[in-house]
């Protein structure tokens, strides 16, 4: 079995709704977020994907989603106000508290479909959210490769 990890940044503002601290303010980070793949095969020329192929989808997604935004997640009375002031190009909403935990799962999901006809299975995806503290997530679901669509 062959891992593979490539990184990428953005930056972003968030506040957690609900949290007894600073945190419940707006406040920004510069975000790293790692996704960890693996493989059996390697491809013709000896690797499991191109570096530069994996990265160039992983920073555009995270890029296009995240960098430069404030996230928030989408109810709360907080959240509904800045709404009303902010354009809707600069906040991007979710689901659940933007936490870092949560977004770990959030990319994870988003990347994931990315991967279903390659030789490789998205692994594991981490987040940091200052250089001392981050987190990781990957899926429960049975481990699954696929080629060309179907699962080997």
């Amino acid at each position: 079995m062959f891992t593979l990890s490539v990184a990428s940044h953005f930056d972003a503002a968030h506040r957690l709704n609900g949290y007894k601290g600073n945190c419940q303010r707006i406040h920004g980070h510069r975000w790293a977020v790692t996704v960890q793949v693996e493989g059996k095969e390697l491809n013709s020329w000896g690797a499991l994907i191109d570096f530069k192929e994996i990265k160039e989808y992983v920073k555009k997604f995270v890029k296009e989603r995240y960098d430069h935004k404030l996230v928030l997640k989408q109810e709360g009375k907080k959240n509904a106000e800045l709404k009303k002031v902010l354009p809707d190009e600069w906040i991007c909403w979710t689901l659940k508290n933007p936490t870092a935990e949560y977004l770990a799962e959030e990319i994870y999901n988003g990347l994931f479909p990315w991967f279903k006809y390659r030789k490789i299975k998205l692994s594991k995806i981490v987040v940091f959210e200052t250089p001392d503290n981050g987190v990781s997530y990957q899926s429960t679901a049975k481990k699954r490769f696929f080629r060309l669509g179907r699962e080997l």
